[in-house]
């Protein structure tokens, strides 16, 4: 028997709906901890059979070159894979994993990929959307002019060659993949503040508050395995950070504005 671990039904039913249907790369994405010789096991055992015109396929992908030179565009996105996506420097792979498909629709949309998007669901119920991209030139141009890396909880470096707004495009990506901007309700005086957080690696978490010009020490994190730190802004001094990002032109298609729309446009009765 290959494997010792049992499959769970939630991994059953991804693989009866998936197999045959994507790649077994794309596969692997929806059941990590199986090996490729697992999943063919299961396969066949089950009688799942696989489409060659679809695993076989080869798409056509113009977008190697996406990152080779920073834009406003692509500075969004190398910002939100250093906080929410993940590479894989040996195999040449960038994967993209999200709760919301229209984030990796406009990712796909930017760099110009039509590959599948494959789609999961978790143990707590919830479904997850996946995107992977093989593209040594990618993964490549991550790293070299966004410091991206593949364990990036622990070795994440700050992308120091960016500046001006290019520097404020990936903080709002950043911010859009792993941030929070949130609402905070003082029942004792009556009155609310606005907060916005970001969490990463110290240098990294040190490069955004020099860049936001903030006297903020960011904060270690004592409940997390990794060494990350919080930078974490709140009253007024985040209102005036969160719309001088509001007002970086260029992205403002890429925004998410279920984070975003939490920003006042006129001053709220609020503490500083």
């Amino acid at each position: 028997m290959v494997g010792s671990k049992l499959w769970s039904a939630q991994e059953q039913q991804v693989l009866i709906e998936n197999y045959g249907n994507i790649k077994k790369d794309e596969l692997l994405m929806l059941l990590p901890g199986r090996t490729k010789q697992g999943i063919s096991w299961q396969a066949t055992i089950r009688g799942l059979k696989s489409d060659r015109s679809i695993t076989n396929r080869r798409l056509a992908f113009d977008g190697h070159d996406y990152f080779a030179t920073p834009t406003m565009e692509n500075c969004y996105w190398a910002g939100f894979i250093a906080a929410d996506g993940c590479v894989s420097e040996k195999r040449g792979v960038l994967y993209l994993y999200q709760a919301a498909r229209d984030v990796i629709e406009r990712f796909s949309a930017c760099i110009g990929h039509n590959g599948k998007i494959s789609c999961r669901t978790r143990q707590n119920g919830s479904t997850e959307y996946c995107l992977s991209i093989t593209s040594k030139k990618i993964v490549s141009d991550l790293r070299a002019n966004f410091n991206v890396v593949g364990n990036k909880t622990r070795l994440l470096e700050p992308p120091i060659g960016l500046k001006g707004d290019r520097a404020l495009a990936y903080i709002v990506g950043y911010l859009d993949g792993d941030g929070h901007i949130s609402w905070i309700n003082n029942r004792r005086k009556g009155t609310r503040h606005l907060v916005f957080g970001i969490l990463g690696t110290l240098s990294v978490t040190s490069w955004m508050r020099e860049i936001l010009g903030l006297g903020t020490k960011v904060q270690r994190r004592t409940d997390c395995k990794s060494p990350l730190y919080l930078l974490r802004v709140t009253g007024k001094p985040a209102i005036r950070i969160l719309r001088r990002l509001l007002g970086v032109a260029g992205i403002e298609h890429l925004r998410l504005r279920r984070k975003w729309d939490k920003v006042p446009v006129e001053e709220p009765c609020l503490e500083s």
